[in-house]
């Protein structure tokens, strides 16, 4: 929910990327360019999702099919995604959900 940066990293990194994921997208440039991410799990700053991960502002659809564009945009291989959207597809809901990552996958 909250990220800081170095100044000298986020620099480095090139700041922010516009796209989905551009929050595992930062942490993974920091680290290939030899910074330490760090993170803390402290009970007064954690917080509640009030939507299930996966899903965007529109639908469970939507957020599918954006989430894995952010996979494609990352480098994610094709083997992966199949075997991922696979994975998906045994879980509510059934079929659909995999069907929408192959679909974003397809597109990309």
């Amino acid at each position: 929910m909250t990220k800081f940066y170095r100044a000298a990293c986020f620099r480095q990194i090139g700041g922010f990327v516009r796209e989905l994921m551009w929050d595992g997208i930062d942490g993974h440039r920091c680290r290939q360019l030899g910074w330490i991410a760090v993170s803390w799990d402290d009970p007064e700053l954690r917080f509640v999702h009030l939507r299930p991960m996966g899903t965007s502002h529109k639908n469970w659809w939507t957020g599918a099919c954006v989430t894995e564009f952010g996979q494609y945009f990352m480098g994610t291989t094709p083997a992966y995604m199949l075997a991922s959207a696979a994975y998906r597809m045994m879980r509510p809901p059934l079929l659909v959900g995999g069907m929408a990552m192959r679909t974003a996958t397809s597109k990309a």
